[in-house]
C-alpha cells in the first residue's frame, strides 16, 4: 500500500478518535455531576440543604447543556461538518418566498387582468401556470 495514502488513513482515524473522545470528555463533565447527586440521594438523604439544592439544579442543567455542547464539538473539531455548516449560514441573498396568491396572479396574461377589468372572458388567451394543481 502505498505510504501517502497509509498517512493520510492514519491522520483520517486520528480525528475520529480525537471528535469521540472530546464526546466522552463532555459527556462525562456533563453528567457526573448528576451522577454524584442521585448516589448521595439514595445513600444519604440525611443533610438535604440548600448546597444541595442549588447542585442539584446545577446538576440537571449541566446534563441538558451536554445535548447542545455536541454540534459545537462537532463545529470545532470536524472540518467535514463545519465547511458546510459555514456555507449554510454564509448565503449572500436570502431566497424570496412567493405566496400562493403572487403565484397565481404572476402567470395571468396582461389581456386576461384586463378582459376581467372590462367584463369580457376570452380563456383562448389564458396561458396555464407552468406547475399542475
Amino acid at each position: 500500500m502505498n505510504s501517502v495514502a497509509l498517512l493520510k488513513r492514519l491522520e483520517s482515524r486520528r480525528k475520529v478518535v480525537k471528535v469521540v473522545l472530546s464526546f466522552i470528555i463532555v459527556f462525562a463533565v456533563c453528567w457526573l455531576p448528576h451522577h454524584i447527586f442521585t448516589f448521595w440521594f439514595f445513600f444519604t438523604q440525611d443533610d438535604f440543604n440548600d448546597f444541595w439544592l442549588v447542585f442539584r439544579i446545577i446538576s440537571f442543567c449541566l446534563a441538558f447543556l451536554n445535548s447542545c455542547l455536541n454540534p459545537v464539538a462537532l463545529f470545532v473539531l470536524s472540518e467535514a461538518f463545519r465547511t458546510p455548516l459555514k456555507r449554510l449560514f454564509q448565503r449572500r441573498q436570502p431566497r424570496r418566498s412567493y405566496s400562493l396568491v403572487e403565484l397565481r396572479v404572476s402567470h395571468v396574461p396582461t389581456s386576461e387582468v384586463n378582459a376581467r377589468r372590462t367584463g369580457q372572458t376570452n380563456m383562448d388567451s389564458y396561458e396555464s401556470p407552468p406547475w399542475k394543481w
